[in-house]
């Protein structure tokens, strides 16, 4: 089972439609997606179909660091994400990954599962960092796979 396939199983995603529905208002600010803690509910603007899979991705991440991963193991990320903010936007897919350390880990893994073959063509920090969350992806799994 592939991480995407084990985070659908323990998150709802609900596609909001542009009109009609009480999460509509949200998407006309120009968000795309959004994840609800208490709910563990991923809530997805019915518009953009050809990115919605990244959109999806980023917030199934959200799930994965606030309900999935350790405070040690998030300390251990954030580490590698400090060094690469130093270093600048060269270093991140994009500028939200900078917003602070949970969009950047939700970034990481929005990338690292849509875009894999881009994770080699990053500065040496960067690719610290995206080791880091794919060995926090694995021990996900991992340990997702011994409690069956």
């Amino acid at each position: 089972m592939t991480i995407v396939q084990l985070l659908t199983t323990m998150v709802s995603i609900i596609i909001v439609p542009l009109q009609g529905d009480i999460n509509s208002r949200r998407c006309q600010w120009d968000i795309a997606a959004w994840y609800e803690i208490p709910s563990s509910q991923v809530f997805v603007c019915d518009r953009y179909p050809e990115v919605r899979r990244y959109f999806t991705t980023h917030e199934l991440a959200h799930h994965m660091w606030f309900k999935l991963l350790t405070q040690k193991q998030r300390d251990s990320y954030k580490v590698e994400w400090e060094k690469s903010k130093v270093l600048g936007i060269t270093h991140f897919w994009r500028e939200y990954g900078m917003t602070n350390v949970e969009e950047g880990f939700a970034d990481d893994v929005m990338y690292i599962i849509n875009e894999p073959f881009k994770v080699n063509k990053y500065p040496p920090q960067a690719k610290k960092r995206l080791l880091k969350v794919r060995q926090l992806m694995s021990l996900v799994q991992r340990k997702w796979n011994q409690n069956k």
